[in-house]
């Protein structure tokens, strides 16, 4: 019983001593106001980020093509450098959510 009591109680100061590690790193970064007697804003604009389909595709390359008559996903990826393999995945992968096979 001693024994786990003592455990315990090294782990519970354990997780005191990092807290306090971490409390006092957070207020010692430069700039956040505290430690360092500056307390100066900056204005950031952060742009509105775009959707479509419900998607944010502000980190995406967007190309917009026209499916022709008989063309598939295999074609259409194929012809842009993609492997079977990752169209296999692909597929696998959207099947849950929309069959490639509809296109």
């Amino acid at each position: 019983m001693q024994l786990d009591k003592r455990k315990i109680f090294i782990a519970a100061g354990a997780i005191v001593i990092a807290g306090g590690i971490i409390t006092g790193l957070f207020q010692a970064r430069p700039g956040n106001g505290h430690g360092s007697g500056s307390k100066e804003t900056v204005d950031i604009a952060v742009p509105e980020p775009e959707f479509r389909f419900g998607i944010s595709v502000d980190s995406f390359n967007i190309e917009e093509i026209t499916v022709k008559k008989n063309e598939n996903l295999s074609h259409i990826l194929l012809a842009r450098g993609n492997s079977y393999g990752e169209i296999d995945r692909i597929a696998r992968k959207s099947k849950p959510v929309f069959n490639v096979r509809n296109i």
